[in-house]
């Protein structure tokens, strides 16, 4: 006869952050600081979710988008959980706890941009550091990208074109914004048999850090991904397809109207394999919707969009379980 263990499906953590929609560093966060569930260990230790676990947390989920603190919830059964979600449904009062929830975090978030921003007029690389790390250890990686590194970028990029900071500042938080993303990126589990995608910008274009978001969607999307820099031209993309045997190349764009970049896309359509498919994303890459189309390339507005079109992506190549 199997043993409980053998009798019972179970999951990896990568798998349970794409049915659950939490990431996994927030799946980690959760279990070290509330100890939420209790995966089994592999023998080789890896974390082995059930069916019950990924019920409670898709659960815990809904209560902490609802305007329930974590901490608050994390005790509480399943049916427990079911009863607070069914009275946030029920009760007039849900929509303002829920809108006071969507306030607070708000208010964390552009306090730790507020933050991040003293640290680069600084030049106090150590701080800012800390402060994006203590951002990925509390926030959700949603939430860290979009509420904090992109807004973050955005503001430093005004400053440095109204002259109150000089390149120095940028460059400080745009080493710093990498480094986290690094460490984001390589945190996500990759399943053995998932496809591979290279992510670079196209020639000319040097700046990265929307490139690397987009590598970072990717991961947690199921890719392997292959993160090369900035400023790789067509051929060079097709060479490491061609190592790598990548199904997605994934560009950054972030410099418009410029007929080097057309002329770039154009050249590394007709040299890869009409298996690859070429995904644009950036500001930059607005102006060329209409060439993209006509190229069979793929172009996503907004890091939102692109990971929906991602897990797409990865279930057609059929290298993803079922979500």
């Amino acid at each position: 006869m199997a043993s409980d263990v053998e009798a019972v499906s179970w999951y990896s953590i990568g798998a349970v952050a794409r049915k659950t929609g939490i990431s996994v560093h927030t799946l980690r966060a959760w279990e070290r600081r509330y100890s939420l569930v209790a995966p089994h260990r592999s023998a080789g230790g890896t974390r082995l979710y059930s069916n019950a676990d990924i019920l409670r947390l898709r659960l815990l989920r809904r209560a902490s988008e609802a305007g329930y603190s974590i901490g608050r919830i994390a005790g509480m059964s399943v049916e427990e959980l079911r009863e607070i979600l069914k009275q946030s449904l029920d009760e007039p009062q849900s929509v303002t706890a829920s809108a006071a929830g969507a306030k607070g975090r708000l208010a964390e978030s552009r306090w730790l941009v507020d933050e991040i921003l003293k640290a680069v007029e600084l030049m106090d690389g150590e701080r800012t550091h800390a402060f994006l790390m203590r951002a990925v250890v509390t926030l959700p990686v949603q939430r860290v990208i979009d509420d904090l590194i992109v807004p973050t970028l955005r503001e430093v990029g005004d400053r440095w074109a109204a002259g109150a900071i000089c390149p120095a500042n940028e460059h400080l938080l745009s080493v710093n914004v990498r480094r986290v993303l690094s460490w984001l990126t390589e945190a996500v589990p990759v399943e053995a048999n998932a496809p591979a995608a290279i992510v670079t910008t196209p020639s000319g274009h040097w700046h990265e850090l929307g490139a690397q978001i987009a590598g970072l969607r990717a991961a947690e999307a199921g890719w392997r991904v292959i993160f090369l820099g900035p400023n790789l031209p067509a051929r060079d993309i097709l060479r490491a397809v061609e190592v790598t045997g990548a199904l997605l190349v994934l560009l950054g764009v972030t410099m418009p109207e410029e007929e080097i970049l057309r002329n770039e896309l154009t050249e590394l359509r007709n040299l890869l394999p009409a298996h690859v498919t070429i995904v644009v994303g950036g500001r930059g890459a607005e102006p060329y919707q209409p060439v993209l189309s006509t190229l069979g390339v793929r172009y996503i507005p907004g890091f939102e969009a692109l990971t929906g079109e991602l897990r797409a992506l990865a279930s057609e190549v059929d290298l993803l379980e079922e979500i």
